[in-house]
């Protein structure tokens, strides 16, 4: 993938902020554990003298997790850039990726671009969302590009800090997408290389929940489909089709199986139930759009929220 970010000043930058916020936590912890032994020492008439390797040792380990807490957890939800990110969100949950979240959200990757090191993470963001959309919008070259900003060894480095479902849901998603856009371009071989070098990540995270296998079996899903292995791919979804949540991206694949098989009937039949099921425009014209798409190898739709 392209990566425009300078890794050794990124990471430096990093830790000299955490280490200032550390040594902010350990100030504060060991001025009040301090503060508490003045107090209990002369209401007992006793020396604190003896108590300041503890509060050393307290104060330092202490300021470990609340450093990673305030740093990775709290600032960024009283960042006005979080606020932002939070509104476009909800706004995919309403419009799905509508003309106008897509015009919102390629201003705000342009804006995080021009300051990587402070707002990578919503870069990477914007950027996983508006691969998405156009993939969805059968956009690819778009989609490939805004792939590309996408900085994976970043996405890995705050993983290790805070080891989180969304995190790891979001390492999980740059790999399905790189499969899907391999698969777009019905090359065999490269659709392959990218399903063995997400495989590691696909197990470890196999069975974390039912999203998360839902992604997962989308990759495979896509690999089936290029090697023309459709009756496969179709038993391959059957697994998720009393899944609430998740039946509409169901019923799609189902739609796209079936039309690859020739078999337009029963391929309508899960084109119209995802119809009546679709909550904005967006989902309507992907149906649309997925519905009178020549079968080839180019049929393709994103990863469904």
């Amino acid at each position: 993938m392209k990566n425009d970010f300078q890794k050794p000043k990124d990471n430096l930058m990093i830790l000299r902020a955490l280490a200032a916020w550390w040594i902010l936590g350990f100030s504060i912890i060991f001025s009040a554990t301090t503060v508490i032994d003045l107090l209990s020492s002369a209401w007992k008439d006793i020396s604190i003298g003896r108590a300041m390797m503890f509060r050393v040792v307290f104060s330092a380990l202490s300021a470990v997790p609340l450093t990673f807490i305030v740093y990775f957890l709290v600032i960024p939800r009283v960042n006005k850039q979080f606020r932002i990110f939070r509104k476009i969100v909800s706004r995919i949950s309403d419009e799905g990726y509508s003309d106008t979240v897509i015009k919102d959200m390629e201003a705000q990757l342009q804006f995080c671009m021009t300051m990587p090191t402070s707002y990578a993470t919503y870069r990477n963001q914007y950027a996983m969302f508006l691969t998405e959309a156009y993939m969805s919008l059968h956009e690819y070259e778009l989609a490939e590009e805004k792939l590309g900003c996408v900085d994976y060894e970043f996405m890995k480095s705050e993983l290790r800090g805070t080891n989180t479902i969304s995190l790891q849901r979001n390492i999980l998603l740059i790999h399905v997408l790189r499969v899907q856009l391999a698969a777009v371009s019905g090359d065999i071989k490269l659709t392959e290389e990218r399903v063995a070098s997400g495989e590691k990540v696909f197990v470890l995270y196999r069975d974390k929940s039912e999203m998360m296998n839902y992604l997962i079996d989308t990759a495979y899903f896509e690999s089936l489909l290029v090697h023309e292995q459709y009756e496969n791919a179709d038993k391959l979804l059957e697994k998720y089709k009393d899944n609430e949540e998740l039946r509409f991206g169901y019923l799609l694949d189902k739609g796209r199986c079936y039309m690859r098989m020739g078999r337009t009937e029963q391929a309508e039949s899960y084109f119209n139930e995802a119809y009546s099921m679709a909550t904005n425009d967006w989902r309507r014209r992907t149906i649309d759009l997925e519905r009178n798409n020549p079968i080839s190898s180019k049929t393709r739709k994103s990863t469904r929220r």
